[in-house]
């Protein structure tokens, strides 16, 4: 058999071509690509081994003096100090005059950003933090088979008004793990990921270790370079191209897989009409065949309408059983649910004069593997969905994604994860409102100081908003074109005059400052908000963070990557956290808020009701912001 490689990169294969035109087509590879009779094949790898045994996870956290077992599902180690992870000094201060209770005549703390602790912090040199890990793993008898270290830095920044940095700081020491699997192509995913953070105490703060030691398998049947570059392209906004690179997909060690099967890596970039260039989130597909033996389940789904009440059926073959179902509605949001092949709703939508409705499953088999289907029917007497209560009220959240009309399959299982975890808390959090798909609007954003904006009954009408979808920096998109396709914070988003406290934006680059300007383009944002939660990089189509982000907030343990431990941490820590557990190590979280005088801020806020939160801070009490980011 003859051997074709596409192309190794730094740690990718690099073969790249542009796809400039939407198209649907079902696709995969992987690198080394050999050309068999029957036509391309790549290998597979056999799970010798899966996650830390117990005498590693103990040996692990003695020799980084961890004090808990972090052991989660599947052998995964994971470990976070809330005392020491991503805090920032800070010393109490006097509040802002009138600032004492929130508008939901909740207590508010008042304490100021330390700046000279924050500049004299000193977490260990990159040497010496990736000596400690070197010798804890050694210490541990742990073997990181193909994995390589990158040793980085989360930095603490300040502004002041006119985007001057005035504080640069590193606040802890990074050391991340790349993996490849035994032929030297890239190994991606929850699986093969290890993060490790130093303080300025010296002590590791964080510890997430997930790998799979493995065998070499047999050559299986992978679709091609075209086919996938097609399959890249399914849902992506108009003038969308790609570039599809083979690598192994490790799915998380909660699920108990026998073999890693090749993927392809999408990536891509589509022009808005700004003049921005919007980044498309990373996405993994199979390359085997689906339906065949190593490859993904096969996805038929029928839906038949009566009236406004729509039943939809799954029916799959080939991939892994036991399978689970996720589903999704372009009109009417509905829970994801998981555990089955049929389901049945009533369609009620923001546009009543909708008579179509289309519903997509995706499937996911026992080794991870996911593909999906939809179908479209006609519908009448659709329901209107009735618009928020106008009226701020406590502990509330509010959701909006676009999954299956962005090209994207995670937004929606991310964002009921999220809604899951909020349900479960305790004291109770209400989630006030979920919009999904071609009814979540650019103009539930938009600030209602806008002729055409109404975020008074949506975003700037709850305390956390949650936002799943694409971005830019400086902005986001949206998939419904009902108003506009995207929203550029500079002009449109003004926050917090109303209720909203933070901003969480699941979308690529939008507080990216690889230039210098994240000041000017998003200060406008902070009119009374306390926090934008984002990324500084692309971001990746990923289902789970939504669940491990409220798992970190409100203390409950409902998705198997979490390990809270009942913790409460900060909307920072949370954020990061859920974000480094989810993404690739080449990505980077930020956050972003302001501060008054004294250093006055919101930067260690939780959730009300779960530890201290600080004043809001607008209007001419802006002295300057504060920035954090760091490596996924």
């Amino acid at each position: 058999m003859l051997t074709k490689r596409v192309g190794v990169g730094r740690d990718r294969c690099s073969r790249r071509v542009l796809l400039g035109v939407v198209s649907a087509v079902l696709f995969t590879a992987f690198c080394p690509v050999a050309i068999a009779q029957g036509g391309l094949t790549a290998p597979s790898y056999v799970v010798v081994s899966s996650g830390l045994t117990a005498d590693q996870a103990a040996a692990l956290g003695r020799a980084l003096q961890v004090p808990i077992d972090g052991q989660i599902a599947g052998g995964a180690y994971q470990y976070v100090d809330p005392r020491r992870f991503l805090t920032v000094p800070t010393v109490p201060v006097a509040p802002i005059p009138g600032s004492e209770m929130n508008e939901d005549l909740e207590p508010v703390t008042s304490e100021g950003i330390d700046f000279h602790a924050v500049r004299n912090l000193s977490p260990p040199s990159k040497k010496k933090a990736l000596a400690l890990v070197s010798q804890a793993i050694q210490a541990a008898g742990i073997v990181l088979s193909g994995g390589t270290p990158r040793v980085s830095n989360t930095y603490f920044d300040a502004f002041d008004l006119k985007g001057r940095r005035s504080v640069h700081s590193a606040i802890a020491t990074n050391v991340s793990f790349g993996f490849a699997t035994p032929d030297g192509t890239p190994l991606e995913g929850p699986g093969a990921k290890g993060e490790f953070a130093f303080d300025s105490t010296g002590r590791a703060s964080l510890v997430w270790l997930a790998t799979r030691a493995f065998a070499r398998g047999p050559d299986v049947p992978i679709i091609s370079h075209d086919e996938a570059l097609a399959q890249c392209a399914v849902g992506a906004p108009p003038g969308a191209s790609f570039t599809a690179d083979l690598v192994h997909f490790a799915p998380p060690l909660f699920l108990d897989v026998s073999t890693i099967v090749p993927h392809y890596r999408c990536t891509g970039s589509a022009p808005t009409d700004a003049g921005a260039t919007a980044q498309l989130k990373v996405r993994y597909i199979p390359a085997t065949l689906p339906g065949g033996p190593s490859g993904p389940p096969s996805v038929v789904v029928s839906a038949i309408a009566n009236g406004a009440v729509l039943n939809a059926q799954a029916d799959v073959i080939g991939g892994t059983p036991p399978y689970t179902f996720a589903w999704g509605s372009v009109n009417t949001p509905i829970p994801a649910t998981t555990n089955s092949s049929t389901i049945s709703y009533d369609v009620t939508s923001r546009d009543p004069a909708t008579f179509t409705e289309t519903v997509n499953a995706t499937v996911t088999d026992a080794d991870g593997l996911t593909s999906s289907a939809s179908d479209s029917v006609a519908v009448s007497n659709v329901g209107a969905q009735p618009l928020p209560s106008p009226d701020p009220s406590a502990r509330t959240i509010g959701i909006e994604y676009q999954a299956v009309t962005a090209g994207l399959w995670g937004p929606g299982l991310s964002s009921w994860e999220l809604v899951k975890g909020a349900s479960s808390a305790v004291p109770s959090v209400s989630v006030k409102f979920v919009e999904a798909e071609l009814m979540s609007w650019e103009t539930d954003f938009r600030t209602d100081l806008s002729p055409t904006g109404h975020d008074s009954y949506f975003t700037d009408n709850v305390d956390l908003t949650y936002y799943n979808a694409h971005g830019f920096i400086g902005g986001f998109t949206f998939s419904s074109l009902h108003d506009f396709p995207y929203i550029e914070a500079a002009l449109y988003l003004r926050l917090g005059d109303r209720d909203l406290e933070w901003l969480a934006l699941d979308t690529c680059l939008v507080l990216n400052n690889d230039d210098g300007q994240v000041v000017p383009r998003v200060q406008s944002i902070f009119q009374g908000l306390h926090s934008v939660l984002g990324f500084d990089t692309t971001a990746e189509d990923t289902s789970e963070l939504g669940g491990v982000f409220a798992d970190y907030l409100f203390g409950t343990t409902l998705n198997p990557y979490s390990h809270s431990l009942g913790a409460h941490l900060t909307l920072v820590q949370a954020w990061a956290l859920a974000t480094i557990i989810t993404n690739h190590e080449d990505h980077s979280w930020a956050a972003m808020g302001p501060y008054g005088a004294n250093g006055i801020s919101d930067v260690n806020d939780r959730f009300w009701g779960f530890g201290p939160v600080g004043p809001d801070i607008r209007g001419s009490n802006i002295k300057g912001y504060w920035r954090l980011s760091g490596p996924c």
